[in-house]
C-alpha cells in the first residue's frame, strides 16, 4: 500500500503501524519534497530554505542559491573594459558606450581611433603593415633578381 505521508510502498501487514509512525515523527517539507525527522524541522528550514538579502540588489534569495545569484546579479559592480572604473551593470552599459567613444592614438597609422574599435583597428593596421612589408620584400627580391640577370644587348 502507498503511504499518503511519505509516498512509499508499505506492506499491508505493517501499514497501520507505519502510517502512525510516519505522521508522528516525520515532517514532509513542501519546499523540497524531503522527509525530515520532526526534531530536525527547524534546522532543515533554517539551513536549506531560509532567505538572505543580496547585498547588490537587495532581493530576498534562498540561502543555498545566494552565492550563484550574487555571481550573476545584474546589480553586481563590474569594471569598465576601457578605463577600469567600477559600477553596476545598468550604469556600466551607458558608461562604456560613452567611454568607448573616446579615442586612442594609433602609432602605426597616426590616427585617433575610438577605444571601442581600437583592438579591431590595430589588427587591421598590423595586417596592412605586414602586407606593406611583404610587398617591399617582393619588390626588393624582384629588383635583386633583375640585377642578377645578364643584360641583353641589342644591336
Amino acid at each position: 500500500m502507498l503511504c499518503p505521508h511519505c509516498h512509499r510502498e508499505i506492506p499491508e501487514s505493517a501499514f497501520v503501524l507505519h502510517e502512525v509512525h510516519c505522521k508522528r515523527f516525520l515532517y514532509h517539507c513542501k519546499d523540497c519534497d524531503e522527509l525530515i525527522p520532526k526534531t530536525q524541522k527547524e534546522e532543515h528550514i533554517s539551513e536549506f530554505h531560509s532567505k538572505e538579502n543580496c547585498s547588490y540588489c537587495g532581493k530576498s534569495i534562498n540561502k543555498l542559491k545566494l552565492e550563484i545569484h550574487m555571481k550573476n546579479c545584474e546589480a553586481k559592480p563590474k569594471e569598465c573594459m576601457f578605463c577600469g572604473a567600477v559600477m553596476d551593470l545598468l550604469e556600466l552599459i551607458r558608461h562604456e558606450d560613452f567611454c568607448g567613444s573616446r579615442t586612442d592614438f594609433c602609432e602605426i597609422c597616426n590616427k585617433n581611433i575610438p577605444k571601442k574599435r581600437f583592438e579591431e583597428h590595430l589588427q587591421i593596421c598590423i595586417q596592412s603593415l605586414d602586407n606593406l612589408e611583404l610587398g617591399k620584400r617582393q619588390s626588393e627580391n624582384h629588383i635583386d633578381t633583375c640585377k642578377k640577370k645578364p643584360k641583353l644587348e641589342y644591336n
